[in-house]
């Protein structure tokens, strides 16, 4: 039997198969006394899936010189549905000014993923770029104004790809007076992150495709997914704690990791989304129309406020409607490669003081405070400019972690406890921000780098594809281009 067919049939009985168990399972949640038998049947379903999936990996890597992802129908052993080929686009959001070179560095990379891969079979992606208006990006010469449809109001020129430039007002406008009156607020007052959190789940709903925080950084696995974008199609069913009866849940879009929402992936119209969308609106409604500035007493607290409405009501689908990606692709991944690397991740004593899971204070340890001390010691005595970005491992001692890749990555510090990654919005240390500035760009470095050199992505199909262009010669010199790197003045 050819592989491609024979593939066809494994990968359909697998998600089959899923469904059955995942029956079962459901069955026993809803009744804990069912007994032995129920619970058995349920163990086998379960047994026989992992089994037949181990044989479906095994047959990919023997026949991997005829194999190729973009032929096949889902690399997900789960029921599915792909992006549609009008789906296939990247937003990207950015307020507040010109765009920055990290986020150019970022659009770069992921462009040399998508070359790795080739066109998919339905259609080449496309950039969307969302700003709050044209003002934003007029000192900018990489934009050129040009009104369109469907809220374009230009091009961005990001290397050698063109992003399509939309406004997030004209957006706004359409969310009906009250909320378009009050994001207009917040955008004055400069609650950034808040809108973004907003405005990426109105854009996948208008739209779908895939949404990047604009420094998202792509990492080696990211081919696998982008030669087969797809999102789960299946219901899942827990026990509510409260009412201890069964719930069911649409399983229908995808965050990239754990409580992380810079990357999502969905499908136009997404019901799940429609519905969170209008939660939010319903909690911002609540919140009243007047906005206080940031700088201000008050400005804190509504901080806070804000981003329990919008954050926080996205966070509340986790493990319902939406599902993790690493984790999907870990359990249910064809492609997946389960070999641990070391990354890096952080630099030591650079992290937040308050755990943002538990708000408990988190103080930094005696040799953490000694690292964060000499560090930005080291960095007033160089007046925060460093000639080239890889003389940050001088200045601090940069950690790393051994762990299964992402397909992506923020370019931003993590920490040993989850809780103490770095998040703007939750820092109140201006030494720290400049930091973190100059950690994502040294990531952006090292990542830009390693694809230089080559052998980097994931393979997705057998035979070597000629690249239709060079990264050398796309991208500058990575040191002429990062030289005289500093901590931004935000």
């Amino acid at each position: 039997m050819h592989v491609d067919l024979a593939y066809e049939v494994l990968i359909k009985d697998l998600k089959a198969e899923f469904l059955a168990y995942k029956q079962w399972e459901a069955f026993c949640r809803q009744d804990a006394h069912g007994g032995a038998d129920a619970r058995a049947r349920l163990h086998a379903a379960q047994s026989s899936y992992h089994v037949h999936l181990r044989e479906l990996r095994r047959l990919v890597r023997r026949h991997g010189s005829d194999f190729d992802a973009r032929r096949a129908s889902s690399l997900l052993a789960i029921p599915t549905q792909p992006l549609a080929p009008g789906e296939l686009i990247m937003h990207r959001i950015w307020l507040g000014g010109a765009l920055p070179a990290m986020a150019r560095e970022s659009v770069r990379q992921w462009d040399c993923a998508l070359d790795a891969i080739g066109a998919p079979d339905s259609g080449p992606y496309r950039l969307a770029l969302w700003v709050w208006n044209g003002a934003q990006l007029r000192n900018d010469p990489c934009f050129h104004p040009a009104p369109g449809a469907h809220h374009a109001i230009g091009t961005y020129l990001c290397g050698t790809r063109l992003l399509t430039v939309h406004a997030l007002d004209a957006l706004a406008r359409e969310c009906g007076p009250g909320i378009a009156a009050l994001l207009a607020q917040l955008h004055r007052q400069r609650y950034f992150v808040n809108l973004a959190d907003y405005f990426r789940l109105l854009i996948l709903h208008r739209c779908g495709g895939i949404y990047l925080d604009a420094d998202t950084m792509p990492y080696r696995p990211a081919t696998v997914f982008l030669c087969k974008p797809e999102v789960p199609d299946y219901v899942s069913f827990a026990v509510n704690r409260e009412s201890n009866r069964l719930d069911a849940s649409f399983v229908c879009w995808m965050n990239l990791f754990n409580d992380e929402n810079g990357m999502l992936v969905a499908r136009k119209a997404n019901p799940a989304i429609a519905q969170l969308i209008a939660r939010i609106d319903a909690n911002l409604d609540a919140m009243g129309p007047a906005v206080p500035e940031k700088d201000k007493p008050h400005g804190a607290g509504y901080a806070a406020t804000l981003h329990q409405a919008t954050y926080g009501a996205w966070h509340d689908t986790i493990g319902r409607s939406l599902a993790g990606y690493h984790d999907l692709v870990a359990r249910h991944g064809v492609l997946h490669d389960d070999a641990p690397e070391t990354i890096v991740s952080g630099l030591h004593g650079m992290r937040l003081r308050v755990d943002a899971l538990t708000h408990q204070p988190a103080p930094l340890t005696p040799s953490e405070q000694a690292g964060y001390d000499s560090c930005i010691a080291a960095l007033d005595q160089r007046g925060w400019r460093l000639d080239d970005i890889g003389q940050l491992a001088e200045v601090a001692v940069v950690l790393s972690s051994t762990e299964v890749p992402r397909m992506a990555y923020a370019s931003q510090l993590r920490a040993a406890a989850p809780g103490c990654h770095y998040y703007s919005f939750l820092s109140q240390d201006r030494q720290l921000d400049r930091v973190n500035d100059l950690f994502g760009a040294y990531l952006m470095a090292i990542n830009a780098e390693r694809i230089r050199r080559g052998n980097f992505w994931h393979t997705t199909h057998g035979h070597a594809m000629p690249d239709q262009r060079s990264y050398a010669k796309v991208h500058a010199n990575l040191t002429t281009r990062l030289r005289g790197a500093h901590a931004n003045e935000r």
